[in-house]
């Protein structure tokens, strides 16, 4: 999906916009996830919560799991 911006240029629109607006904390974390991890290695880590991640990111385990599952729909999208 795409959208246009002010410029009428074309944007690519990802899961992490929407992040962005809605828990700013959290779309840092999700754009950490996609920065260092790959697809693969989200979806496998993305069972439970890291308590470290949630302390150092001072976000909920909430956060954490729309973070990474929002860094997962991204690099789906992204890939594609």
């Amino acid at each position: 999906m795409t959208t246009k911006n002010t410029n009428n240029t074309h944007i690519m629109y990802t899961p992490l916009w929407d992040l962005h607006t809605h828990d700013p904390q959290a779309a840092k974390f999700a754009e950490a996830c996609c920065n260092d991890n790959t697809l693969v290695e989200l979806r496998a880590a993305s069972v439970v919560a890291d308590e470290t991640d949630c302390h150092n990111w001072d976000i909920t385990p909430r956060q954490w799991r729309n973070a990474v599952d929002t860094a997962i729909a991204h690099l789906e999208t992204v890939e594609r």
